[in-house]
């Protein structure tokens, strides 16, 4: 073969590598540490995903301090995780070196999570007065923006985090460990959690406390955390350390990609998603989404072009 032909016909089959769709691609998706809500979450979309004929490749960082600046830099493609941490990481907070990570988009809306603090079942511990002073896990390298979701519940009740003592612990899991262990004395967990469950039973019960839902209470939860709310839940709920109705903590879960991703992987996702509902809400830990709510704005964070023509032909937006 001539040199230039040949030349030529190496540069096509680079072209057309480049022309082929991404869907045949393995795709990362991040996940925080196994018995975390965020584990539990990304597992289960993996598993939805992945039937649906993506080829996914699930793969724990530990948490989203870890995780978003992979996506950010392309390194990993999708992850599901709460929007605060999200906002963080776009806006360049502090925790995560005020660098601004402009190559993050959401795909989706996923649900509502629960989040609280507990106590033991027999604590005394009831009031916001009786929390003051307690040793409460804080510092969370792994997950920065945990500090902005329990520094809100804190805030509800009317505290900080100078109010308490506060026991460094780089992720809610090892925080957990350090509650079994007798090192903490008010908890904070994802109501969903898997290792809500290990709790429980290591030191023979657990109940978690209710927030304020006066609309003055809920405005400091939103000035410390603006996508955040309060959310109800009760007995029917069947949550470890619910016995009665609770007002409790809750943000957005949303699906990031990188800036980059393909409109043809983006909608692959979506549809994947949209199309089965069930096998999403099989997951217990995801048994709040609904598909008729992927495409509903979260606190001004943005959207991969490719999500908003996919939902606009769906009619949800």
């Amino acid at each position: 073969m001539k040199p230039l032909l040949k030349k030529l016909l190496g540069s096509l089959v680079v072209v057309a590598a480049m022309a082929v769709p991404a869907l045949g691609q393995s795709l990362v998706m991040g996940a925080g540490q196994q018995g975390s809500q965020n584990y539990g979450v990304n597992t289960a979309l993996a598993a939805v995903l992945s039937e649906s004929g993506l080829d996914i490749n699930l793969e724990s960082y530990g948490g989203s301090g870890s995780i978003l600046p992979l996506l950010n830099s392309g390194e990993i493609d999708l992850w599901a995780g709460g929007a605060p941490d999200v906002t963080g990481a776009i806006v360049g907070a502090e925790y995560f070196g005020g660098t601004k990570m402009e190559n993050v988009r959401i795909i989706a809306r996923l649900f509502s999570t629960p989040i609280g603090i507990f106590v033991a079942a027999d604590s005394p511990i009831n009031s916001p007065e009786d929390i003051k002073g307690k040793t409460f896990g804080w510092g969370f390298t792994a997950q920065p923006s945990l500090k902005t979701d329990s520094g809100a519940i804190l805030a509800n009740l009317g505290l900080s985090i100078d109010d308490m003592q506060p026991v460094l612990v780089p992720s809610v899991s090892a925080g957990g460990d350090e509650y079994m262990a007798g090192n903490i004395e008010v908890g904070f967990f994802a109501l969903r959690a898997g290792k809500m469950k290990e709790i429980d039973a290591s030191v023979g019960g657990i109940r978690f406390l209710n927030l304020d839902p006066s609309d003055e209470a809920v405005a400091r939860l939103k000035e410390v955390s603006p996508t955040s709310e309060i959310m109800q839940v009760g007995p029917e709920d069947n949550i470890v350390g619910v016995s009665e109705e609770l007002n409790v903590y809750a943000f957005n879960q949303v699906l990031s990609v990188n800036a980059d991703t393909p409109d043809d992987v983006v909608e692959k996702i979506i549809l994947a998603l949209y199309e089965n509902p069930d096998k999403v809400r099989a997951a217990r830990i995801n048994q709040d989404f609904d598909p008729q709510n992927m495409a509903d704005d979260v606190t001004g964070l943005p959207w991969h072009p490719a999500a908003l023509e996919v939902y606009s032909r769906l009619g949800l937006r």
